[in-house]
């Protein structure tokens, strides 16, 4: 099992992942800023980790992918200007998403599909283009403790 971890670093400007997490990998990305990238972070496979304290900023595509069966936690992290969801959450993947600030997002702050099982909590979303969260396919999860203004 490969492990990676990335404090206090800057990522921007590139056409590919910023970061990815595959197989059975840990990916631990705290205290960094991330913009203009296809998508921030990807998670798949079975992989895991820890996503903690991040400006993820006008992103191109997605601001986090979580896919397969992942299951990272996202934690306090700031998604802005995001060009599509700023967290898609697909396959069977079960992310945790708290206590993170999704603001002027151009698409959705959250989007779920297919069999995914979030648990999204304690999180604020403001100011988006589609609705907040969107859930579709025979996706399900927990929502709770969410603040929602402005979608």
């Amino acid at each position: 099992q490969g492990s990676a971890t990335v404090v206090g670093c800057s990522l921007s400007s590139s056409t590919g992942y910023g970061l990815w997490a595959y197989a059975t990998g840990r990916l631990k990305l705290v205290d960094s800023e991330l913009d203009g990238r296809k998508a921030a972070a990807l998670f798949e496979g079975e992989s895991s980790g820890l996503v903690r304290n991040n400006r993820l900023e006008k992103c191109a595509s997605f601001g986090i992918l979580v896919q397969h069966t992942a299951s990272p936690v996202l934690e306090g992290n700031v998604f802005r200007g995001v060009k599509k969801a700023a967290v898609y959450v697909k396959d069977f993947a079960k992310p945790c998403v708290r206590e993170c600030r999704f603001e002027a997002n151009e698409s959705s702050g959250i989007f779920v599909c297919e069999s995914a099982c979030p648990v999204v909590e304690k999180n604020e979303f403001r100011g988006h283009t589609m609705p907040a969260i969107m859930v579709k396919d025979q996706a399900s999860g927990l929502v709770r403790g969410n603040v929602i203004e402005g979608n």
